[in-house]
């Protein structure tokens, strides 16, 4: 029997403008596979909270990994992340790096913080 991991992610608050949707799309698409490649998924959450600050926008962004059982030593984990700027794309690779960076170490030092 192969296992068939469940891999779901969802956007949400992103009102874009199509070039922006593009470039989203292909961040996101990009570190979802890196993920799924290093340390696999369950799911992906990510929220985006848009205000204008003078004539930019400030983006604050949430970040959720969960992350499957992968021993009897770590169970499934769950992962947060928050960044704010005023690029969008670099907000977004960030969020993304924070979690990936988090999730890493745990699966490397599984009984850390456990105790």
């Amino acid at each position: 029997m192969s296992y068939e991991p469940v891999e779901k992610i969802t956007l949400s608050g992103f009102e874009l403008e199509d070039t922006e949707k593009s470039l989203v799309d292909n961040i996101v698409t990009n570190y979802q596979n890196k993920i799924n490649r290093k340390i696999g998924y369950k799911e992906i959450k990510l929220d985006m909270k848009k205000s204008k600050h003078g004539n930019e926008f400030l983006h604050e962004i949430h970040g959720n990994l969960v992350v499957p059982k992968h021993s009897e030593i770590m169970g499934e984990k769950q992962f947060n992340a928050e960044v704010s700027g005023y690029n969008l794309f670099a907000c977004l690779a960030d969020v993304f790096e924070k979690l990936m960076r988090e999730a890493e170490h745990k699966k490397r030092n599984p009984k850390e913080k456990e105790e």
